[in-house]
């Protein structure tokens, strides 16, 4: 008998479960927020400066014949005389050569350049090596001595 009663309070409480129904309720959105955070971040960077160095004459006229080399060099764009120049003498800095931009008359030129001649104010460099004062053509490379400081 017992065995029957227990069976009968399982069959009760069976029956007695509650029921679970899952209900759908809907979600509405009113407004979406962002959130900007900014962060710092710290970052090494290595920065390599220039060291500006002395400027000083060349030693020997062998020394300016070597430095400006043979031939032509080129610059490509809109440029005169006065670019080569400009540009020779910065080229010269750089290296740590003291390179002056000189303008000159034609017939100061032409009495004293062979490799081209010219019919206007033109631009050159000048340099000193010792008492000696020496005319660079940029555009051609030519050197010619223009005479003595004292």
């Amino acid at each position: 008998m017992k065995k029957l009663i227990i069976l009968a309070g399982i069959f009760l409480l069976v029956g007695c479960a509650p029921v679970v129904e899952y209900v759908e309720t809907p979600v509405y959105i009113e407004k979406i927020v962002e959130v900007v955070v900014e962060v710092e971040k710290i970052v090494e960077i290595e920065k390599i400066a220039e060291v500006p160095i002395e400027l000083r004459d060349f030693e020997s006229l062998e020394e300016l014949r070597e430095w400006v080399g043979e031939g032509r060099f080129f610059l490509f764009g809109d440029t005169d005389c006065d670019d080569y120049a400009l540009y020779l003498q910065k080229k010269g800095m750089k290296d740590g050569y003291l390179i002056n931009f000189e303008a000159i008359l034609p017939d100061e030129y032409n009495g004293l350049f062979e490799k081209m001649e010219i019919d206007e104010l033109h631009a050159i460099n000048l340099v000193i090596i010792d008492n000696a004062v020496y005319y660079i053509e940029p555009q051609t490379r030519e050197i010619v001595l223009r005479g003595y400081l004292d």
